[in-house]
């Protein structure tokens, strides 16, 4: 083989991915080319995660080691299906879980804190009432329905519904914690549910009418 040609190949290598997440930065259709384009691509991940101040000694994640929230949430719909333990039932578990993704987005679970948690529990006053059976949203995506609820009033969520959602919410982290992909639960202090004393004797006093 010619010299030129040796040149040509090695500068035709590259380094390819689809998606590169390091510490809050996210990257996609990334790719190095060139001679040693597989070196210069290592290099330049340990200098981003420097730059974030995160320690060199850690290896970069892979897509295997990710658990991103929404491949998490349909491996935890699937053993909840296994188990037959719907938590007030598989599709308001599915609703509960579909808004919290949407909500906090498609990001590794170890990344969900205080704060995610909280943004979604006050999304819920945003969901319109019996969307998914509604023709309007028929066919929306769960983040569609929330836009549109954003625009609108809100909608004033008995505290059994609010305390179903937090206990579904919580239920998840905490299989989470089992499974070792996370080692705290992100409710830990924002977990508190609605006393429903007064929604029950509100229930008692309109039945007695009747």
């Amino acid at each position: 083989m010619k010299k030129d040609q040796i040149e040509n190949n090695l500068n035709e290598r590259q380094c390819s991915v689809s998606r590169v997440i390091s510490g809050n930065l996210v990257l996609e259709g990334f790719t190095v080319q060139g001679p040693n384009a597989d070196q210069r691509f290592v290099r330049m991940i340990k200098q981003l995660r420097m730059a974030q101040g995160l320690t060199a000694s850690s290896s970069p994640n892979t897509s295997g080691d990710l658990h991103l929230l929404e491949d998490e949430i349909k491996k935890y719909r699937r053993d909840i299906k296994r188990e037959k333990k719907g938590l007030g039932g598989i599709v308001g578990l599915t609703q509960t879980l579909s808004i919290t993704a949407s909500v906090i987005g498609n990001i590794p679970v170890d990344q969900i804190n205080q704060d995610h948690i909280r943004s979604v529990l006050d999304s819920f006053q945003w969901w319109p009432k019996n969307a998914k059976s509604r023709k309007e949203f028929r066919g929306m995506s769960t983040t569609e329905v929330l836009a549109i609820g954003r625009s609108r009033k809100p909608v004033t969520i008995a505290a059994s519904t609010y305390n179903n959602h937090l206990a579904r919410i919580c239920a998840f982290f905490q299989r989470q914690i089992v499974m070792g992909v996370i080692k705290n639960s992100p409710c830990i202090g924002v977990a508190t549910r609605i006393d429903t004393s007064t929604e029950k004797k509100a229930e008692g006093r309109s039945t007695s009418k009747n």
